[in-house]
């Protein structure tokens, strides 16, 4: 809508820092939008997870198994 605020490029960075297996910086680059945009929501949660528990091999992919 106009006026809205364009968080696209902040959720793309976000995505970058996700599949570089950067997970704390993805986290800061999720959590201001995450409340206007259910998909960055998503995304810090499993961020939060992996930053606790990094995965072995990480290859940047996440299955979602929940909607």
């Amino acid at each position: 809508p106009a006026g809205a605020p364009d968080h696209d490029p902040l959720r793309a960075a976000g995505l970058d820092d996700f599949t570089a297996g950067r997970f704390s910086e993805a986290i800061g680059k999720f959590q201001p939008i995450a409340e206007i945009d259910p998909p960055a929501a998503a995304y810090l949660r499993k961020c939060r997870v992996l930053s606790e528990h990094p995965p072995e091999g990480w290859e940047g992919v996440w299955t979602a198994t929940e909607k």
